[in-house]
């Protein structure tokens, strides 16, 4: 949805302290530090058609049977979950010196 609509993802339990515009303007992609976990998908934004949710979604199916979903719990976290957005993120900034970067926010 992100990558073919745009928009603003959130999880449900989260509970914004002040407008979202103003952690949002002007930025193509975003996603949000955590302090335990590095990069969160709890909160993640992007502009239609943004090439890092593309790269995201075209990852899915192969992080998706990785060997090392041991537990139901890891296999959350590192096939769709705050694991996986992270090991894109590092992947893609590794990649590509570009302005196309998701700010961290």
């Amino acid at each position: 949805m992100l990558h073919q609509y745009g928009g603003v993802y959130a999880d449900l339990d989260l509970q914004p302290t002040r407008p979202i515009h103003e952690l949002i303007d002007n930025r193509p992609a975003f996603l949000p530090r955590t302090p335990n976990i590095g990069l969160t998908n709890a909160f993640m934004g992007s502009a239609p058609g943004h090439p890092f949710f593309l790269h995201v979604l075209q990852q899915l199916p192969r992080y998706a049977r990785a060997w090392y979903h041991l537990s139901k719990h890891n296999a959350v976290l590192s096939s769709t979950g705050s694991t996986f957005i992270w090991a894109m993120a590092m992947g893609w900034a590794r990649r590509r010196a570009r302005p196309d970067q998701p700010t961290i926010i």
